[in-house]
């Protein structure tokens, strides 16, 4: 059984690795952190990040929007996705995501 902060060292360490722009390993280090914590949505938004720089756009697509089944009320979760589906040209569901975002925190953009 995995303890609750099991799954810190492996977020900590996919985002040092991030930072250093090695993003494949650092998926793998958030993968896994997600595998402990499963409802951790700043983890599934890190993953998010990586699959988009990756050119996943569907997987990052799916990571952001467990991490807004999982914390609804972060701006920073629906500016993320509309990011996404906008490369994506889905426009309409973008917009919706940014006049979310904007309602959560105003001076986001």
């Amino acid at each position: 059984e995995a303890q609750p902060n099991e799954y810190k060292p492996y977020q900590l360490l996919g985002d040092a690795l991030a930072t250093q722009g090695k993003r494949e390993e650092a998926m793998n280090f958030y993968r896994r952190a997600i595998e402990l914590k499963p409802d951790d949505p700043y983890i599934q938004n890190n993953l998010g990040d990586m699959l988009r720089h990756q050119g996943d756009l569907e997987g990052a697509i799916a990571a952001y929007r467990r991490a807004l089944e999982l914390k609804s009320d972060f701006s920073w979760f629906h500016y993320n996705l509309g990011e996404v589906l906008t490369k994506k040209g889905r426009i309409d569901e973008a917009s919706a995501c940014y006049r979310r975002a904007l309602e959560l925190e105003p001076k986001i953009f």
